[in-house]
């Protein structure tokens, strides 16, 4: 859908964590186990735009679209909205993460090369 943005995460990863080969071939010249990619935790953690791409994907798409709490002290919200005890609090991700109100432009990706 956004084939920019998909450039520029290979570019970035392979840049990082070096270039990885899919599929076919012959195991002579396959160098998917070398050195030469390192993919692993330290190196992912280096991945500034593929991150900023994973978390908008989250924002547009949360996992958990809505989710339900039950209360079980009274408690105070920090707009000092009261909550009694037994009381059942939902909010929906989606809808905060949809809303102009929270976000520049919150049903479009970022301007941030895509």
């Amino acid at each position: 859908r956004h084939p920019r943005v998909g450039d520029k995460i290979r570019e970035e990863s392979e840049s990082i964590c070096g270039s990885v080969r899919v599929g076919g071939g012959d195991k002579e010249n396959d160098n998917s186990n070398s050195n030469n990619n390192m993919y692993n935790s330290e190196t992912i953690g280096n991945l500034p735009y593929t991150h900023a791409v994973v978390m908008e994907a989250l924002r547009l798409h949360p996992p958990t679209p809505e989710n339900f709490r039950f209360n079980i002290h009274d408690d105070t919200l920090p707009d000092g909205t009261f909550i009694p005890a037994g009381s059942c609090v939902m909010y929906s991700a989606y809808s905060i993460n949809h809303n102009d109100k929270v976000w520049d432009n919150a049903t479009s990706t970022t301007k941030s090369g895509g």
